[in-house]
């Protein structure tokens, strides 16, 4: 229904009302009062009604969202909202998210933010966007302009932590959200880069299932208790939804094959950083990256090899042949997907 014609609503639910009013007063048949005074009760709601559903969403024509930005991608405010054009590293754990995190800080301008998942905690928020709704309707609040508020709530708090650390441009890693990922990207006005790193599913259920039962317990849940069929599961899950993403918005995303950059690491980092438009040396892989240690970034393999890149391992080869075989028919869609053969 268009804008236009709900004056002239208000002015039927006017008649209308009069008329109920008039049939209860003057009829002396009880049945009939009592039918008018039903009627009054619903066009009494109908205004209020209609304010709700057809509330004017902003004077400001740029901070009105088309109805198929999610699909066109397309910005609703003027560029520069941010302080840079955010960076956001996703992609399954020990998929080499850190690795790339310690390349990004070597750079003089980039700073990888430790992982407190901010931006990923508020996407998954869902009363926050409930919230979005009541805003819009009672304080005359834009969805779009609601959205970039939390985007810029987001940038100021990194990029304040990026300028502490002399850099000017900062790259947020983001595990946990590959189902929110358009949410995110809304947020900051389908403007951000993503990298997206990509690794063998069973090298990922391997070392998760080395690495996270000794941290957090065994990973039981209702479909499996084998523990790399679950880590397997989390792989398959996440990737699919990140690669549906990073499809749609291949112009903004840089896909890193885990196994790629270990074996050429100069080669990938260097596009990588064309990518990003920014600066690159060959001294960034080693030289540099060996000397860090990130706040709250820790990596058993990073930390023990003292930040040096190490051929990627791929213990799984051993594994016996039922046991691929079993993952393979779960997994081989996904792994082909991503460009790796199938198993099994």
């Amino acid at each position: 229904m268009d804008l236009r014609h709900v004056d002239e609503l208000q002015q039927v639910i006017e008649r209308l009302t009069g008329f109920a009013s008039r049939v209860k007063e003057s009829s002396g048949d009880a049945t009939l009062r009592q039918e008018a005074q039903n009627h009054l009760d619903v066009l009494i709601q109908l205004p209020g009604v209609l304010r709700y559903f057809f509330i004017d969403e902003g004077k400001d024509s740029a901070l009105i969202r088309p109805p198929d930005a999610e699909i066109s991608r397309t910005p609703a405010h003027p560029d520069k909202q941010f302080s840079c054009t955010p960076i956001f590293i996703i992609g399954n754990r020990r998929s080499g998210t850190t690795l790339l995190s310690y390349l990004l800080n070597a750079s003089d301008g980039l700073s990888a933010l430790p992982e407190a998942f901010v931006a990923g905690d508020i996407v998954t928020m869902d009363r926050l966007f409930t919230t979005a709704q009541r805003a819009r309707t009672a304080l005359d609040e834009p969805f779009p302009r609601f959205l970039l508020r939390i985007g810029c709530l987001i940038d100021a708090i990194h990029s304040e932590y990026a300028a502490s650390k002399g850099k000017r441009r900062w790259a947020s890693k983001e595990l946990f959200v590959p189902h929110r990922l358009d949410l995110l990207d809304a947020i900051f006005d389908y403007r951000a880069q993503f990298i997206y790193a990509v690794r063998h599913g069973f090298s990922v259920a391997h070392s998760c299932a080395s690495r996270f039962p000794m941290r957090d317990g065994l990973p039981l849940n209702d479909k499996t208790s084998l523990d790399v069929e679950t880590y397997l599961n989390e792989w398959i899950s996440n990737n699919e939804s990140t690669m549906d993403f990073y499809e749609r918005n291949t112009n903004r995303c840089f896909l890193v094959r885990y196994e790629d950059f270990t074996k050429n690491p100069l080669s990938v980092g260097k596009k990588l950083f064309e990518f990003l438009d920014e600066p690159w040396t060959d001294d960034l892989v080693n030289k540099k990256l060996t000397k860090q240690k990130l706040h709250m970034m820790g990596d058993n393999k990073i930390l023990a090899t003292g930040g040096k890149i190490l051929a990627a391992e791929e213990p799984w080869r051993s594994w016996p042949q039922a046991l691929l075989k079993t993952l393979g028919r779960k997994a081989n869609p996904t792994l082909q997907r991503l460009g790796y053969e199938a198993e099994g």
